[in-house]
């Protein structure tokens, strides 16, 4: 879905509540840490068409992670089959959290979201420590590049990266823009996608940035929404609309990558599945794509709802999205198809640890 606004005077404002959501950057689609007990609800379902789920990744292979609004953060062990969920940050006013990424280590990974949020764990997702975070402005994405270096980019301008895991930050601003994506290359370092087509990228994790393309106020132009990189530096570019770049060379050209697509698309991966080349795209009404080996492939979700991140580790993947929308894919014959669709398995059930020491809730994808 597309929102057309304006802020500041007669600036128009584009976002996806699936993806994003910040009051104050008027994006108009629609503070402590907890580390032990872990903390959910005997009352809710892990999961439900309340929900709003933004971001997942794998830690290692059959463990993996999703966050997503008021503190939400589903972890599972078995490769996608059960979750148990937790509660990340203040439980009376928890923030929404946007993103959640792991570094090669599969050790170290990093939570960001409203109000400048952010969280790091050291131990695979075990627990969760809150860093202090210089900036109060939502931030949408993070990008992990190692143990100890990661970026975060969000609303206003934000672009903060830090090389000594959180202990001190490069802090950067360009102008008042909303920054919805960030990615590594291992060619060219840190690029960062957002308002009016605008594209930069920094060579020095951070410390600096450089203008590639947009960066002006053309009120008509839709923002860059997704930016990723594989293993060897090769790239793409989802522009709201949807339009579609790529670069062979680390990013010193972009092309236009010819995908027939109408609906749009909200974020954007590379495969590191069992065929660990080529990209996916995910976005509006349930949309899945599958870009390798010179071919364009859709997956059919079967939901109706808005789509906003995708992971894959080996052979399975896993899909989040408005709507409490939890997909898990499964590759089999060089095709991926749809394992288990959540918006179409019984209610989800409950499980009470004894003794008091933990409360939780589980739910079996069947």
């Amino acid at each position: 879905m597309r929102c057309w606004a304006r802020r500041n005077g007669n600036r128009p404002a584009y976002s996806l509540k699936a993806a994003v959501v910040s009051a104050a950057a008027a994006l108009c689609f629609g503070s402590s840490f907890i580390t032990a007990p872990r903390v959910a609800a005997a009352e809710s379902p892990v999961v439900g068409q309340w929900d709003s789920l933004f971001g997942v990744a794998f830690s290692s292979p059959g463990n993996a992670f999703i966050v997503g609004a008021k503190g939400t953060l589903l972890e599972s062990h078995d490769d996608g089959k059960t979750w148990k969920r937790r509660l990340l940050g203040d439980p009376v006013a928890p923030y929404d959290l946007f993103s959640v990424r792991f570094g090669p280590d599969g050790s170290t990974a990093w939570i960001v979201g409203e109000a400048g949020t952010i969280f790091r764990t050291r131990d695979g997702g075990e627990t969760w420590e809150k860093i202090q975070s210089p900036v109060k402005d939502s931030l949408f994405k993070v990008a992990v590049m190692g143990s100890d270096a990661a970026c975060a980019v969000g609303a206003n301008g934000s672009l903060l990266c830090t090389q000594n895991s959180g202990s001190s930050w490069s802090i950067n601003h360009y102008l008042d823009f909303t920054f919805f994506d960030v990615a590594f290359s291992s060619k060219s370092g840190a690029w960062a996608v957002g308002d009016y087509k605008t594209v930069i990228s920094s060579a020095d994790n951070g410390k600096h940035w450089q203008l590639q393309s947009g960066g002006k106020r053309i009120f008509t132009e839709p923002p860059n929404f997704a930016v990723a990189f594989d293993s060897s530096g090769d790239g793409v570019i989802a522009t709201l609309g949807p339009a579609f770049q790529q670069t062979n060379n680390g990013g010193q050209s972009w092309q236009s990558l010819p995908v027939d697509e109408k609906k749009q698309v909200y974020a954007a991966v590379a495969n590191q599945g069992a065929a660990a080349s080529g990209f996916w795209f995910a976005g509006g009404e349930g949309l899945l794509v599958d870009i390798s080996n010179g071919r364009v492939s859709k997956v059919a979700t079967r939901v109706a709802a808005d789509i906003s991140d995708v992971t894959f580790s080996r052979d399975t993947g896993i899909a989040v999205g408005l709507g409490g929308t939890l997909i898990r894919l499964r590759r089999a014959d060089d095709q991926w198809r749809v394992a288990t669709n959540q918006m179409r398995i019984s209610p989800t059930k409950r499980i009470v640890v004894s003794r008091g020491r933990e409360v939780g809730s589980k739910m079996k994808l069947e």
